[in-house]
């Protein structure tokens, strides 16, 4: 079921506590007040955090404080279990981000049941943000991942693990980085982007683009302080891009402005980079749509990174 922290400086409420949960199947690990209690948010991977109120060293409401400030632990689902139970006690511990508080004369049906509710409630929206968020990274023609604010990778796509470099610079730049925001991640990540080694186009040799990662703040009320990483390995596209021009016969010159636009470049922006006019680079496109088979630069645009996305994968799977 649930991996429940029980905080409680009453040892023998909490183990009777304790063995309830376990027999409803839920694992459960022990703190005796707030302190020690964050040491052990440090340690584990938490499903509820199930505090009393008043504890020696540092009570429930302080403890909730930190925990909400505390990146490793901001969306953990927190319940008060007290014998505070007056009207002001619980506004205190709700306007702290609690998401219940409940006597602890309740029974034990009632306690299962709000147990059950916030656990499901809570695995439900992070179920909800996951997809959506894979959904996002499945979809991007590059390597991609997606950090949290304290630094951990959260989730990766399928060309991510083709990026040589892009995995090494990630987990490079992830280990030991001790965060508290997402500004702290995007500097480490933009840090080690500068660092990273440039290398030659080999479609365009007069061409030269960096390997660098690109860090941006997901926009998601569920995945707030997170972070997408995007790599752009120029090794891995090659390859890719090597591959989309034999599936549909580009020439050297179509293969450039196929991958410029892709890129994000304008048409304008394109000519200039492949140092030709406006009117030729426009015969390239018209002749893009009719290998492509499609009628607007959208939707070339969108076929060819649907493409770029399966050989990647594909990639992965042959590795």
């Amino acid at each position: 079921m649930a991996k429940i922290l029980l905080i409680d400086d009453d040892p023998h409420w909490q183990q009777m506590l304790a063995l309830t949960l376990e027999i409803q199947g839920h694992l459960v690990l022990k703190a005796g007040n707030g302190k020690k209690a964050m040491m052990r948010l440090g340690e584990e991977a938490i499903d509820l955090i199930i505090c009393d109120v008043e504890m020696p060293c540092m009570d429930g409401l302080i403890f909730a404080r930190l925990v909400r400030e505390d990146p490793r632990a901001s969306q953990i689902p927190l319940m008060f279990l007290t014998s505070h139970n007056e009207p002001a006690e619980r506004l205190k511990g709700l306007n702290l981000g609690a998401d219940d508080y409940l006597s602890k004369t309740a029974n034990v049906e009632e306690l299962a049941l709000r147990i059950h509710n916030v656990t499901a409630r809570c695995a439900k929206t992070r179920t909800a943000y996951g997809n959506r968020s894979q959904r996002l990274l499945d979809h991007l023609p590059m390597a991609a991942v997606i950090v949290d604010k304290a630094g951990n990778l959260q989730r990766r796509n399928s060309l991510f693990e083709c990026s040589k470099g892009g995995v090494q610079v990630i987990r490079n730049t992830l280990v030991g980085l001790t965060a508290s925001s997402t500004k702290q991640v995007r500097d480490a990540i933009d840090g080690a982007s500068r660092g990273l080694a440039c290398g030659p186009i080999p479609l365009d040799r007069k061409v030269q683009l960096p390997v660098f990662l690109s860090a941006a703040p997901v926009d998601d009320e569920d995945g707030q302080g997170d972070v997408l990483v995007t790599i752009t390995d120029p090794e891995l596209d090659h390859k890719i891009g090597h591959e989309i021009q034999k599936i549909f016969k580009f020439t050297p010159q179509e293969a450039r402005l196929a991958t410029l636009l892709m890129q994000g470049a304008t048409l304008a922006g394109a000519s200039t980079l492949m140092g030709v006019c406006r009117t030729t680079a426009v015969s390239h496109l018209k002749r893009l749509f009719d290998k492509v088979d499609v009628r607007r630069q959208s939707d070339l645009i969108r076929r060819l990174m649907g493409v770029h996305v399966q050989l990647g994968s594909r990639a992965v799977t042959a590795s």
